[in-house]
């Protein structure tokens, strides 16, 4: 079709409709300002509204003040998990300022992605879907997200938002530009096409366990 031809009947259709089309200025000024539509009620508690969903979405949820604390925890967990001590990290400010006992075989993700576990942090939480954001980066890549059987995530509990729409606004403002990736995560993965039936870590993890700390 020949653009005369195709403009005709776009022509013709918002004729139809009594619109014309958006020129370049309305488009970027659309874009600048970012205008949101309606939006669902959240509980003023977002931590709580948070922690809530997670656990509906078949999550376990812990908490810890320290680099300590945490370690403490993903070791008890994993020991009730039944599996190995063994693990891949990746980098944060919090994850780098910790101090693995030798029991634990913790390794980077360039060492390679052949442990069942990885632990990372999250960019941040949506407390509307009780999602965790991810952003991809070399520190970061996106298979920690999606290849083992055990996903543990680390959220600072001032890192909440209450919707969706928010999780845009805070990359805008804390990053350079848009990552490669941004991973929504809600609770291990699952599927139900075998006669109707949840079974989780088709696709994914089969095991996700965050860890909010302050």
């Amino acid at each position: 079709m020949s653009n005369s031809s195709r403009e005709r009947i776009l022509s013709a259709v918002r004729q139809s409709q009594g619109s014309q089309p958006a020129t370049g200025g309305k488009m970027t000024d659309r874009l600048k300002t970012r205008p949101r539509g309606p939006l669902t009620s959240v509980a003023d508690d977002l931590e709580a509204a948070l922690v809530d969903r997670l656990r509906i979405a078949a999550c376990t949820v812990a908490y810890a003040s320290s680099a300590a604390e945490i370690v403490s925890e993903i070791i008890q967990w994993l020991q009730r998990q039944g599996t190995d001590m063994k693990l891949v990290r990746s980098a944060s400010p919090m994850l780098d300022s910790m101090s693995w006992p030798e029991v634990v075989d913790v390794r980077h993700p360039a060492e390679g992605m052949d442990h069942n576990t990885t632990v990372s942090e999250a960019f941040c939480a949506i407390a509307e879907t009780g999602s965790l954001v991810k952003l991809s980066s070399d520190a970061s890549p996106t298979a920690l997200n999606f290849l083992p059987d055990n996903f543990i995530c680390l959220l600072q509990r001032q890192r909440i938002v209450r919707h969706i729409e928010d999780v845009w606004d805070l990359i805008r403002k804390e990053q350079a530009g848009m990552p490669r990736a941004v991973n929504i995560i809600t609770g291990p993965s699952r599927t139900a096409d075998v006669e109707q039936t949840i079974q989780l870590g088709a696709h994914g993890p089969r095991r996700m366990h965050v860890i909010i700390y302050s």
